[in-house]
């Protein structure tokens, strides 16, 4: 982590649609002030280190952005997804 970074980690449960999730990571990576984004949809959290950012502009970012894919009448749909800073931390990447 950067010295002067602040990490901020989102909690994304239900964000299962890999288009979705990898276009989010794109995002959050090109939105100036981020310093490294980093997520796993199987641990379902993004964990974003950045420079002088308010938590509730990622989150929105992510909101807007971020979705879940489920059926409906057997069609696929895509689905929101209820992202918030995380109250624990993320574990992916770690032994």
């Amino acid at each position: 982590m950067s010295p002067d970074a602040i990490t901020t980690e989102i909690d994304i449960a239900g964000a299962n649609c890999p288009w979705c999730f990898n276009e989010t990571l794109d995002r959050l990576r090109a939105e100036p002030g981020v310093v490294d984004a980093r997520a796993s949809m199987r641990g379902q959290c993004l964990r974003i280190e950045h420079r002088g950012l308010p938590t509730q502009a990622l989150v929105d970012l992510v909101r807007r952005h971020l979705h879940g894919a489920a059926l409906s009448s057997s069609e696929p749909v895509m689905v929101e997804i209820d992202a918030h800073e995380a109250a624990l931390h993320c574990t992916h990447g770690h032994p």
